[in-house]
This record gives C-alpha cells, structure tokens and sequence, in this order.
C-alpha cells in the first residue's frame, strides 16, 4: 500500500470542509496541537487504530488548513519529513500552493490533489448562507485563479462540486479508502 497525501482544494464556499467531515463521520477525532494542529482520525471498528491524520482542525468557520497560522508552511513540511501517518489528509487554502504541493511530490507520500469542482455562483450562495463574515471579493477572486493555476500545473482528481453534500462526501470516502 502507498503512503499517501490527499489534499483538497476548491474555490471558497465550493464544500471542502463539509465533504472531509461527512467523509470521516465515521471515524473517531482527537484533535491535536503540536507539532502543529491536526486531527488523529481513529478506527472505532478496529481499537481506534491510526486510519489517518488531517491536518487543521475542525471548527465551524475555516477550519482545516485556514486553522492554522499563516507561518506554518516550514513546519508543515518538516513534521511531513517525520511520517506522521501512511495517510495524510488536508483541505483547505492556507497550504494549497506549489510550494508545499512540490514539497510533498518530493517527500515520501503520493500526493493526491482532489479539486472539488464548483461554479462560483453556487459557491457564492454557499459562503452567504454559512456565515456573516464577507469575504472580500478581491480575496475570493485571487483563491478562483489560484485553484485554476493548481488544476493547470497538477493532476488532479475532480469531483462534482454541485452534487448533494452527501453523494460528495461518499464519493470522497470512496477514494480515501477510509
């Protein structure tokens, strides 16, 4: 079996967040601080073994990868180095750049780059139904073009952004193997 890193990118308000909880519903979490925060995703079935790590943390707005500190690339990689997990998991935009993308091609994990494909009108809809914080439109613009640079540059898997949460979330856990 292969060591991989799945990260999860998509413009903001396209679902990533929703689809990884729903995904790993059935796993238990025990979040973590250091070295950095991530959360262990156990086995309930099987002693709670290690089934993988995601990195981030839950939380209602902007979790995963925009839960941690904007500095945290470094040590992100660093503790990669380490081989926390045979299967690491993240989503979200603070680590979804070449950099760290490049970083991982040239670790010892297969990078998995699952783009969740979702119009920006729907995604918009979205962001103002989940929270009153505006994003800036200038910010939202910049994430659009980001993602598309990375779907340009990396293979990537595609998912199906305007499908229910739950046939995404199945389709996710699918590809986990989790």
């Amino acid at each position: 079996m292969t060591d991989t890193f799945t990260y999860i990118i998509g413009i903001p308000g396209s679902g990533k967040s929703t689809a990884l909880a729903k995904a790993t519903a059935h796993l238990a979490t025990l979040p973590l601080d250091k070295p950095l925060k991530h959360v262990a995703l156990l086995d309930p079935d099987n002693d709670h073994a290690l089934t993988a790590v995601e990195l981030g943390h839950r939380r209602p707005l902007f979790p995963g990868t925009d839960a941690l500190s904007r500095n945290v690339q470094p040590r992100a990689v660093s503790w990669i180095a380490t081989h926390p997990a045979r299967h690491l998991i993240a989503e979200g935009d603070r680590l979804a750049n070449p950099s760290f993308l490049d970083a991982i091609l040239n670790s010892d994990y297969t990078l998995r780059l699952v783009w969740l494909d979702t119009p920006t009108d729907l995604a918009a809809s979205r962001r103002a139904a989940r929270s009153t914080v505006i994003q800036n439109p200038s910010w939202v613009n910049g994430r659009i073009t980001k993602i598309r640079n990375l779907t340009d540059t990396y293979e990537t898997i595609r998912l199906d952004g305007t499908l229910d949460p739950d046939t995404i979330a199945a389709e996710l856990r699918q590809l986990l193997n989790l």
